[in-house]
């Protein structure tokens, strides 16, 4: 059996159950921000302020972002290895691509956090 050592969690069952277990997580984010917008008839900035003051949303808010991160490079894996063959070019992209993502979410974080 070959494995293969860019593979996120190195098992394709695996990868699969992270990106599903990851979308619902995602999806669930995505659905209550849109019930809070349909509840709040007014959504400026103080509400957002008020409803990313709280810790549970800055966790959540930290999980979504992380969990998307994930979802990502499980995605761009799967692209990389159906459609770029050279070797060379594929690491190269996925090396890329993971720097970008990791800076994304470190971005985020200070953004989320106030740092």
């Amino acid at each position: 059996m070959v494995k293969s050592v860019t593979s996120l969690t190195r098992n394709g069952l695996r990868d699969w159950l992270v990106q599903n277990i990851t979308a619902a997580f995602m999806a669930i984010y995505i659905i209550s921000l849109v019930i809070y917008v349909m509840l709040n008839p007014v959504v400026d900035y103080y509400a957002w302020h008020a409803l990313f003051s709280s810790i549970f949303m800055r966790i959540s808010t930290l999980l979504f972002l992380f969990f998307l991160i994930l979802h990502t490079r499980i995605g761009l894996w799967t692209i990389a290895t159906d459609y770029l063959k050279p070797t060379a070019i594929r690491m190269l992209f996925l090396a890329v691509t993971s720097l970008v993502l990791v800076g994304s979410f470190l971005w985020a974080i200070s953004i989320l956090w106030g740092l």
